[in-house]
């Protein structure tokens, strides 16, 4: 199968497998590529931050995910990829605020999770109970995510 440089659909699918192989390295690469050819895409702006902060370079990841959000911070990957990287990062505040956003626009089992792992680091227990309890009633579990 041939790579259609044109589009940005097979570079986010390269990227995402090699993060799931987690081969950090391919994953960079890819991304990076992929900016050069889209260099207006918000969401492999979005991709090329995960990439760089899975492969520890969190200053690089930063500035893509700064860009990211600068092209187009509506965009659920790009609120998602913000949300994980300040996950990450411990800064849960800043997480919740992305998450929030997220929750708006796409009511994702993952996003209910996430946002009540991020309040119950924040001490926030009853809230987060709302959004375990989302999160399971969308068929979302720890299991699924990684984390248990």
């Amino acid at each position: 199968a041939r790579l259609a440089p044109e589009r940005e659909e097979p570079w986010m699918q390269l990227v995402s497998a090699a993060l799931e192989a987690e081969e950090y390295s391919l994953a960079v690469d890819a991304a990076r590529q992929a900016v050069l050819l889209h260099p207006r895409s918000a969401v492999l702006h979005a991709y090329l931050a995960m990439a760089l902060q899975q492969a520890g370079d969190k200053e690089q990841a930063q500035k893509a995910l700064e860009e990211a959000v600068s092209l187009n911070e509506r965009h659920p990957l790009v609120q998602r990829a913000a949300a994980w990287s300040c996950y990450q990062q411990g800064e849960y505040e800043e997480a919740i605020f992305w998450l929030e956003k997220l929750l708006l626009r796409f009511g994702s089992g993952e996003a209910h999770y996430w946002m009540a792992v991020c309040l119950e680091e924040t001490g926030r227990s009853a809230e987060a109970g709302y959004h375990y309890q989302r999160a399971a009633q969308l068929g979302y579990t720890p299991a699924a995510s990684g984390r248990s």
